[in-house]
């Protein structure tokens, strides 16, 4: 009978503690990514205002460069002497980028030799922040309105943050601004402006560099367009419609396909030679990434194979009555 009552007494405090515990560890972790989202935040100010007296911005990233648009910002600013802390960017406790990056995290941005840590290719691609290059420090705009970051798994269009690859899951995420400030945001549907007063849910509308790309990893988003074009050559496609080629050879040598699902896209993994589905990336000076993480069987390394593309509409007056697209293709 007594021991009866001390595991009821047992059960009872273990269902008070757990929860209260659960919901320490998670404030705990949010104030960790907050810290984070605010050196990143004030290192940019400092980088900006800190150049011969005249302000400066980090320029987005061009070509190839795009796919990895935060390491491209982490780059700039260690560059300078800012900041070349890569855990700020990278968290230890994301557990999403870590099972992409297939290994130990790099700590710094930029090595001795100026350049990135040898295999954190995937781990920048997948990075925890998504950073927002262009922003006008010059901008009439209220500094604290402006974002500069936001974390990562954020769809843009629905102003959600997505359960799988979402820092904090579909909790939320934070969003970091031009005045140092961080928030926490649940949703960011119509809670963001335009420089013009226009409610969005895109951070990037809200800084005023362009259009937005939709859900994605910290390469910036997952899901755009429908249609593939050549390296070298061009072809003619319709928006959403699947490419049901089994190689590059039936694809016209073409390494970038649209995908089984409206909006997704295939790129050719040459290691294990299949298709792979690709994350999209949207440029803010108007080139297109689809790039995708695979395993080389040769160094057992995760490599980042991306793809860059323009595409221009047939009918201009029809954003989606299909068009051409041209790839530049950078091997692996």
């Amino acid at each position: 009978m007594e021991l009866m009552v001390v595991v009821a007494i047992l059960a009872i405090l273990a269902a008070i503690l757990i929860p209260s515990a659960q919901r320490a560890l998670r404030s705990s972790r949010r104030a960790r990514g907050a810290s984070n989202m605010r050196q990143i935040a004030v290192a940019f100010i400092h980088y900006c205002n800190g150049y011969s007296g005249e302000s400066r911005t980090v320029p987005p990233p061009t070509g190839a460069d795009a796919a990895w648009p935060t390491y491209h910002w982490a780059r700039t600013l260690a560059q300078a002497g800012v900041l070349n802390e890569a855990a700020v960017y990278l968290w230890n406790d994301d557990s999403y980028l870590k099972k992409m990056a297939g290994g130990e995290l790099p700590k710094v941005v930029i090595d001795a030799s100026g350049n990135m840590s040898a295999g954190a290719d995937a781990a920048w691609f997948h990075a925890s922040v998504v950073t927002l290059a262009g922003v006008n420090p010059d901008s009439n705009t209220s500094p604290e309105m402006i974002p500069i970051a936001y974390t990562r798994g954020l769809n843009t269009t629905t102003g959600r943050w997505d359960a799988v690859t979402g820092v904090y899951g579909d909790e939320g995420g934070f969003i970091a601004f031009f005045d140092g400030h961080v928030e926490w945001f649940e949703y960011t549907t119509d809670r963001l402006l335009t420089p013009e007063g226009v409610p969005t849910s895109d951070p990037q509308l809200a800084a005023g560099i362009g259009s937005g790309s939709s859900t994605g990893s910290g390469g910036g988003g997952s899901g755009s367009g429908g249609g593939s074009g050549g390296g070298g050559g061009e072809n003619e496609v319709t928006l959403g419609e699947e490419d049901t080629n089994e190689t590059p050879e039936d694809n016209g040598g073409i390494l970038v396909k649209p995908g089984p699902d409206s909006y997704t896209w295939q790129i050719w993994d040459p290691y294990n030679n299949t298709w792979v589905d690709g994350t999209y990336v949207y440029d803010p000076l108007g080139a297109y990434v689809v790039a995708a993480v695979v395993k080389n069987p040769n160094t057992e390394l995760n490599e980042t194979i991306a793809y860059v593309g323009t595409y221009v509409l047939n009918d201009p007056s029809n954003l989606y009555g299909g068009g051409v697209w041209t790839w530049a293709i950078r091997e692996p």
